[in-house]
């Protein structure tokens, strides 16, 4: 069994052993690959809290931070490495480093590629508003909403519903915590596609 397999299968022996190999060796072969099980190793870790500032006790964010960190220098074109990334980092609380990642990755992102462009918006709308930067978070999401409802046809499959529901109840809570009770109405209320929201 090789060491990848032992750490998939939770091998904490395993896991202790490709820290160290990883330390001692970094540019050893399937590197990537070891980083990567490594990440998705810490982010499901089952055990006694290892990190901090983070409210999962069964997870070891930093530990996943640390080697997305490794993977992202290595690899800084691979997007959906760099998106894992400041979801990481706004899991563990630093929101600016997160906010300059999903800025700096927006302008990678080809036009064509609507959906992941999409996610980001979305993601840097959350992060905005978490900082309480309303005004531009409701602006990222209205920009969401153009750029989506355009793309779309005559109805929404289920995960485009699940999709603009989610980002449709942010704006309407944006709208309503800065007082805004009849822009909140009126964003739920002109949205052209029915919707099961509750």
């Amino acid at each position: 069994m090789s060491l990848i397999e032992r750490i998939q299968a939770g091998d904490p022996d395993a896991v202790q052993e490709a820290e160290t190999l990883l330390r001692d060796s970094p540019e050893v072969e399937d590197s990537f690959e070891l980083r990567r099980v490594l990440v998705k190793n810490y982010i499901n870790w089952k055990g006694p809290r290892r990190d901090a500032g983070v409210s999962d006790l069964q997870r070891d964010t930093e530990s996943a931070l640390r080697h997305m960190r490794a993977l992202h220098a290595v690899h800084p074109d691979m997007h959906g490495l760099t998106h894992q990334m400041s979801s990481l980092l706004i899991e563990t609380g630093r929101h600016g480093e997160a906010l300059q990642v999903l800025e700096d990755l927006l302008e990678a992102v080809p036009e064509n590629k609507l959906g992941l462009r999409m996610t980001i918006l979305e993601t840097i709308a959350k992060v905005l508003a978490v900082q309480g930067v309303f005004d531009r978070a409701a602006a990222m999401y209205e920009k969401v909403f153009s750029s989506a409802l355009a793309a779309c046809g005559p109805t929404l499959d289920e995960n485009q519903k699940a999709f603009f529901g989610s980002v449709l109840a942010r704006l309407a809570r944006i709208r309503v915590n800065t007082g805004d009770y009849a822009e909140a109405v009126r964003v739920i209320e002109t949205f052209p596609y029915k919707i099961d929201l509750p």
